[in-house]
């Protein structure tokens, strides 16, 4: 829910632990608790989604979720994270867009059972390359531009939790695409095997980007460039969740993503889709229960047109990135708890 930061102050007074989004000057200066944040402009809402300067969203621990720790983790040691998550129950992450643990967990997510969820903070449009995002540990009253921050929490025997998502995207495997190297920026790659370019292809096919490409990939590392303009995604299956590689510009014969490729795994353009909230609402009534909590990707609110459309019952902050378990684009990500009491 969309609250003032009167408000917001007030429930963290009354001791309820809570998982905030908002601006950075929302977000400064709130009393210590049980809370952790992440900057956000963008909002998925009850009255639609929407731009919004002045009020922060508030999502609540659900009932019987017991918080366990919370603690910051440069990007050497991300691998921790999964180590220090409950044995039962879930990590809430946050980590800043452009920082280096951004790019780090992209590449060399840690292998893991351990339910991981949650999102890359974000700063105003017009703000990229002006601003950095932030994460702040209401606990400590720490913030930070370049560390994740993780909130460790544990389920009672008989629950647990399950992490859902919802990708309108499906894949067009007619022609695939292969790239030489792992990495956040593209050029030079091999359509159906025959050496190429992705942007030359792009211009030669007519592509509109904003229909993603599709891929089975294994994590690795290459050298990182950070994007600061903004467009839409690729497509890709990961391990049979499909998941989206967002283009963050193209020039030349070289495009920057959101998320990186993987060398040699087999990519597909997405199959193009004429009406984005008629295909998000058709997964909608897919959702039966309630569900803990819920955010969704930037470039679903630009591209999918969803200022003042209301995507009934998922409620959240709009994110650079979504996680569960790895890093997504062009998502929406939800948690809900499981099982008997």
């Amino acid at each position: 829910m969309l609250v003032d930061k009167a408000k917001a102050a007030d429930i963290i007074r009354s001791g309820e632990t809570v998982m905030l989004s908002g601006t950075e000057e929302m977000l400064t200066d709130l009393p210590r608790g049980n809370w952790v944040g992440g900057t956000s402009s963008y909002f998925m809402s009850e009255a639609g989604g929407q731009k919004c300067l002045d009020k922060i969203f508030v999502m609540k621990l659900p009932d019987k979720v017991k918080l366990e720790q919370v603690k910051f983790y440069d990007s050497e040691h991300l691998p921790d994270i999964a180590n220090e998550s409950s044995d039962h129950g879930f990590t809430y992450l946050l980590i800043p867009f452009g920082s280096k643990s951004h790019y780090n967990y992209a590449e060399r997510t840690p292998s893991s059972t351990k339910v991981t969820i949650g999102w890359i903070s974000g700063v105003a449009l017009e703000d990229i390359g002006k601003k950095t995002a932030k994460v702040f540990n209401g606990q400590t009253g720490e913030i930070s531009e370049s560390d994740a921050l993780a909130m460790h929490c544990s389920l009672p025997n008989g629950k647990y939790a399950s992490i859902s998502t919802i990708n309108i995207y499906k894949a067009d495997t007619s022609v695939a695409i292969t790239f030489p190297d792992n990495g956040f920026e593209v050029g030079d790659c091999f359509i159906d095997g025959k050496p190429a370019n992705i942007v030359e292809y792009i211009k030669e096919k007519g592509i509109d980007i904003k229909a993603p490409i599709v891929t089975h990939f294994r994590f690795g590392s290459s050298n990182l460039k950070k994007a600061v303009d903004l467009s839409q995604p690729m497509f890709a299956d990961y391990g049979g969740n499909y998941v989206n590689i967002s283009f963050a510009n193209v020039a030349d014969k070289k495009a920057s993503l959101y998320a990186p490729v993987f060398k040699d795994v087999k990519y597909y353009f997405a199959q193009p889709i004429s009406d984005y909230m008629s295909e998000y609402q058709k997964q909608l009534t897919f959702i039966h229960g309630d569900h803990a909590f819920s955010f969704s990707c930037i470039l679903n609110y630009t591209n999918s047109n969803l200022e003042g459309k209301v995507t009934k019952g998922m409620y959240g902050p709009f994110t650079f990135g979504e996680i569960a378990y790895q890093l997504l684009n062009q998502t929406m990500v939800y948690l809900e708890v499981k099982g008997q009491s």
